[in-house]
């Protein structure tokens, strides 16, 4: 008899958590995940990315957000970690609100030419015949236009002479060392990506680092100058 009543008990409480999850709004609370708190997975990411050097965790970190434009930190976290993929699509989403951005353009460039994507591909990620006319930065806008015509070049075309152009131009000289730290970085960018030479590359790199701007500042970009020259 008390073996009928604990079956019957048992029979009654598996009917109340049918019942109870079958109410829509039991359903609904159970399958949203709990809000991200979007400041404190950013702040966590920056940590691992700017601080400790550690691009794979901070994207990891990133990767608990929902996906949205204005992540271009997300972007540049994925191509330190080799992600090319992940960074293009990254930079692509943030260029549709935010296309005058001439930085992303450069940086979706190089992740498509990290994949070995074709010219015409990579030509087309850039704004039209190079020229970044919204961003208000000779450096950036030139290191677009360098992009642009070693693309529009037949291949095999020496890049020196367009490199020199970049580095001799832009207001380098009047505007300070975080015009030069620029000016370096995306002339590595360049050598690692569209027209690899690793060695050219490094040197950059460590050019751009050894400013003054390179030694002092905690920006984002100089992070991932130094996390670009541990790949």
């Amino acid at each position: 008899m008390v073996f009928v009543n604990l079956s019957s008990c048992f029979v009654l409480l598996c009917w109340c958590f049918v019942t109870l999850l079958s109410a829509p709004s039991v359903v609904h609370s159970l399958a949203v995940p709990p809000q991200v708190n979007r400041k404190a997975v950013m702040t966590a990411a920056a940590i691992e990315f700017v601080k400790n050097r550690n691009p794979a965790e901070a994207l990891s970190l990133y990767n608990n957000l929902p996906a949205s434009p204005y992540l271009w930190q997300r972007g540049l976290v994925a191509y330190c970690a080799s992600e090319f993929e992940v960074a293009g699509k990254q930079f692509r989403f943030d260029r549709s609100v935010n296309g005058g951005d001439g930085e992303e353009a450069l940086w979706e460039c190089a992740s498509l030419a990290r994949l070995n994507r074709p010219r015409s591909e990579l030509l087309d990620s850039l704004p039209p015949k190079g020229l970044s006319l919204n961003d208000p930065r000779a450096v950036i806008r030139d290191s677009v236009k360098l992009f642009y015509d070693f693309l529009s070049l037949p291949p095999d075309s020496s890049p020196a002479p367009l490199v020199e152009k970049l580095l001799t131009s832009s207001n380098i000289d009047t505007d300070g060392d975080k015009t030069r730290f620029y000016a370096d970085l995306y002339v590595a960018l360049f050598y690692e990506s569209l027209c690899p030479s690793p060695t050219l590359a490094q040197s950059y790199l460590a050019q751009a680092l050894n400013t003054a701007y390179g030694k002092s500042s905690s920006d984002f970009m100089v992070a991932t100058a130094d996390n670009m020259n541990r790949l």
